[in-house]
């Protein structure tokens, strides 16, 4: 088992019986522990693997275009310390926001998709991401290189190798089954505990 596997399984979701809340609170507890080191680990490597993806985006736009022949060498120069002034930037940007664990939560009462292969089914990590290939498009404006001439490869994409000692396909895949486990988990814990006060409250109606 690598540092990241769930290390539960479905079994350890079975319907709660209320003696054992304590324990299935534990597990929440520890669930949400890999959850928060998951989340950790991927704004690690986000921040360091924008700064290379806006690097490299806008290199391959500007030798595959043709409107990249219009700029001399003085345009190109600052095109290219842009670039590179942006790609730090941004890189920090992208990291400081996914630093913040909340955004990695799932609030809603639907259940997280536990199979998910990317990270756009998570809104607010998808808007963070998004604004990389936004910024690219932007800068490549600024210096007369049209969006249409970037296309698909504006839009950022996850890193397929070693980034950060980290392999961000098992981080992804990591994540959102830890996450629909803690999203199964806790709806049954706050099941089991209305349950358990309509019982009691029962039992007071009842004697009274």
């Amino acid at each position: 088992m690598d540092d990241h596997s769930t290390g539960f399984d479905r079994r350890a979701l079975a319907p709660l019986d209320p003696r054992d809340l304590e324990d299935a609170e534990e597990t929440l507890r520890q669930l949400e522990e890999r959850l928060r080191r998951d989340a950790r680990d991927m704004a690690t490597v986000l921040r360091t693997d924008v700064p290379t993806f806006v690097s490299r985006t806008v290199k391959t736009v500007f030798e595959e275009c043709e409107q990249a022949d219009g700029l001399d060498p003085t345009a190109v120069r600052r095109l290219k310390e842009d670039t590179a002034k942006m790609s730090q930037v941004l890189g920090a940007e992208v990291g400081d926001r996914l630093a913040r664990f909340e955004l990695w939560t799932w609030d809603r009462s639907d259940p997280p998709p536990r199979d998910a292969r990317g990270l756009d089914a998570n809104p607010e990590v998808a808007a963070v991401l998004r604004r990389v290939g936004d910024a690219v498009l932007e800068l490549l404006e600024r210096h007369g290189i049209p969006r249409s001439a970037v296309g698909e490869q504006g839009a950022y994409r996850l890193p397929t190798y070693f980034v950060a000692g980290h392999f961000m396909k098992s981080l992804v895949e990591n994540y959102w089954q830890t996450l629909a486990m803690h999203h199964e988990l806790r709806a049954r814990i706050q099941s089991g505990a209305k349950d358990t006060q309509r019982k009691e409250r029962r039992a007071r109606w009842d004697g009274a």
